[in-house]
């Protein structure tokens, strides 16, 4: 199986100027990245004609936890960005934010790095190799 790279995370609110208590999180950045490496699959087509790039999604984690609002927002070409996209469709259920006590929708943004790793100084790629990348936007 193929794989492509994972990501950084980035919490948008639509107030930042209101105080928020956001409760821990059963599904962190950690678990967020184990879930990409488990679950992302480099598309066959996609490896073979040496497509790559970063897709950006932006989704939002609703009050009761679940994913909604799925959207590219950095395409880089349909075979990448139907897989990214798949990705955080089926995302596990997320423990929700809490404002004031509150459970709140809250949205995200997750750059999925999708690279092609070779060997120095090859022009072929590296077949099932994973590279790890984890920063904050």
């Amino acid at each position: 199986m193929l794989h492509a790279i994972l990501l950084g995370v980035l919490f948008i609110t639509a107030d930042s100027s209101a105080s928020s208590t956001i409760a821990p999180l059963p599904f962190n950045y950690q678990n967020a990245r184990d879930y990409m490496f488990e679950n992302l699959r480099y598309p066959k087509e996609a490896f073979d004609r040496d497509i790559e790039g970063d897709v950006v999604v932006r989704f939002m984690i609703t009050s009761e936890g679940t994913i909604d609002s799925v959207k590219i927002i950095k395409k880089v070409h349909p075979l990448l960005d139907d897989e990214a996209k798949r990705l955080i469709i089926e995302m596990p259920k997320w423990q929700p934010f809490k404002r004031d006590g509150k459970a709140v929708s809250v949205y995200w943004e997750i750059p999925v790095i999708f690279e092609i790793l070779r060997k120095e100084n090859q022009a072929q790629p590296v077949p099932d190799t994973i590279r790890y990348k984890l920063h904050r936007l």
